[in-house]
Order: structure tokens, then C-alpha cells, then sequence
């Protein structure tokens, strides 16, 4: 999911993940520029580099929806 902080500023980038068929189904039916709706939990994950430990957040995905507005 890409996420606009607003005209003219950066962009903030969250992975997500489905673990769902359902989710699954939704998130292979999204194409790129379509604004959709996402309901989960917010997780942060740990992990080792090369050069050392590392983190990243991403939502584990419970719902994605398009957003018809």
C-alpha cells in the first residue's frame, strides 16, 4: 500500500500481508492507482541483516475493500 502524505510530499510505503484466501483474492485484484480500504493489525517484524538486526512494519491484511469514494 502506498500512502500520500499530501501534495508535493513524499510517499510512505506499508507491506502487507494476506493470510487469507479472501484477502488474497482482493489484494490480486487491485491494480496500481486504485484507492482501497484496509482493515488489520499493525505489526512491526524483526529480522537479521547481514548488517545486523532490522525491523519493518506491515499489516497483516484481516479485510481489503476498493474505495468507492
Amino acid at each position: 500500500v502506498v500512502v500520500s502524505r499530501g501534495e508535493g510530499q513524499p510517499v510512505d510505503t506499508i507491506d502487507c500481508a494476506c493470510w487469507s484466501a479472501g484477502a488474497r483474492r482482493a489484494a490480486l485484484r487491485v491494480v496500481d492507482g486504485t484507492r482501497v480500504r484496509v482493515e488489520g493489525s499493525l505489526r512491526r517484524r524483526f529480522f537479521r541483516t547481514p548488517g545486523g538486526s532490522a525491523s519493518r512494519y506491515e499489516v497483516e491484511v484481516a479485510r481489503l475493500v476498493r474505495d468507492r469514494r
